[in-house]
């Protein structure tokens, strides 16, 4: 399952650009949605002992954001996982895991590949441990950092498909987690420059053609007679 998802999740960030369909994520909107993600934790060190590591496991959640600019974006994100983020070491322990994270993202507007549109993120977040086996004195809140790459696109306008992947390290405890996730968005108060460029533009009308008579029959025109 883990492979199948990190290699779903790559695919669109290495395929060729020569070859490429243009992107079809609209420049402006806001948007909330839904996600899954599957998390790696890579050392022993999450729990705080480093000798009782955490298998990986999925987590599932929600986004809201807003894309303010052709090229940025901001995002607010939240993930959890209740009681299934358990030892690696087959120790008996069990966790709850709460994700918060605010993303800051750099759209690649003008490339395309394979209709999707690609984009690079930084963010900073809380995450939340709390053991079921001893849930009065084991509780932790990490500060995380971290970097995202991504690919979107748009499907019936107003979904957008979002897929890509996170790394986050932990600032007081010194441990790094990885995830690749899978969103869907609604979007809303969707824009386009090019179609605000279209509603700017004055179309000039040719000038209207001066008709001229003989009324009075002399041989010359009423406009030089």
């Amino acid at each position: 399952m883990k492979t199948i998802l990190r290699v779903t999740a790559a695919i669109p960030l290495f395929i060729s650009p020569l070859a490429l369909a243009g992107e079809n994520v609209p420049d402006r909107y806001g948007y909330i949605g839904g996600h899954a993600s599957y998390y790696t934790f890579y050392d022993n060190d999450v729990i705080g002992n480093g000798t009782d590591g955490l298998d990986d496991v999925p987590f599932y959640g929600g986004q809201l954001g807003w894309r303010f600019h052709p090229n940025w974006s901001v995002q607010g994100w939240y993930d959890e996982v209740e009681g299934d983020a358990e030892s690696k070491y087959d120790s008996g322990r069990r966790l709850d895991m709460t994700n918060y994270f605010v993303s800051g993202r750099y759209h690649f507007n003008d490339t395309g590949i394979l209709g999707f549109e690609p984009y690079a993120g930084i963010n900073v977040g809380e995450q939340y441990i709390e053991s079921l086996n001893n849930p009065n004195s084991d509780k932790n809140d990490e500060l995380m950092t971290g970097v995202e790459l991504g690919v979107q696109r748009a499907f019936f306008k107003h979904v957008i498909l979002d897929l890509g992947t996170r790394q986050a390290y932990s600032t007081d405890r010194e441990y790094w987690e990885g995830q690749v996730y899978a969103g869907i968005n609604l979007a809303f108060g969707i824009s386009n420059d090019s179609d605000d460029s279209a509603e700017d533009e004055v179309v000039e009308s040719a000038p209207a053609q001066v008709v001229t008579g003989d009324s009075d029959g002399d041989g010359v025109n009423d406009d030089r007679d």
